[in-house]
């Protein structure tokens, strides 16, 4: 039984047969042809058979399966097969940035609802006068004076204006100046 499936970039179909060549296998799973073979039959140099191969085609194992999507693992070329021999991924590149871009989704969704969560239990003023200190509760003035205050630069009381500092203090850029 074959080891791989090959498929060749309809772009590179001239090159078909180096590739069915080159991924071709025997029962016991080693390489039909060399690669010293294949660059005497088709006039290659040998260094050059292995990048002719991977533009051209890829191969799809038929015994090595990706235990997310099942569908077998994709090599460009012998040297990636082999060493993914030794080191067999559970999972195929697709699937691994398939749970990459959920996990980064629903981190954006934790995000969105604890800025929600937030608005909900502090008003923002959407008018651009300022907060003045004797508008404030003694428990607002507190938790103002905590966020606003440096531990690495406080000298004599005073601190760095908030349209200078790098460190956001509430959930948006624009929210912080306000």
């Amino acid at each position: 039984m074959p080891e791989f499936e090959v498929e060749v970039d309809p772009n590179h179909e001239h090159l078909a047969e180096i590739c069915l060549m080159y991924w071709s296998t025997t029962d016991d799973g080693a390489f039909t042809h060399t690669v010293k073979h294949l660059a005497d039959l088709f006039g290659e140099p040998s260094h050059r058979i292995s990048k002719i191969v991977s533009k051209a085609c890829f191969a799809r194992s038929l015994q090595r399966c990706c235990s997310g999507c099942e569908r077998g693992f994709i090599y460009r070329s012998r040297a990636q097969w082999t060493s993914g021999t030794r080191y067999t991924p559970g999972r195929c590149e697709s699937c691994i940035q398939g749970e990459r871009r959920r996990l980064a989704e629903a981190r954006e969704r934790a995000d969105a609802e604890l800025v929600a969560a937030i608005r909900r239990r502090h008003q923002v003023r959407d008018d651009e006068s300022s907060i003045r200190a004797e508008d404030l509760d003694m428990p607002a003035a507190f938790a103002l004076a905590a966020l606003l205050e440096d531990a690495e630069e406080v000298t004599e009381g005073i601190t760095t204006p908030v349209v200078a500092r790098d460190d956001q203090l509430s959930p948006s850029l624009n929210m912080t100046r306000r």
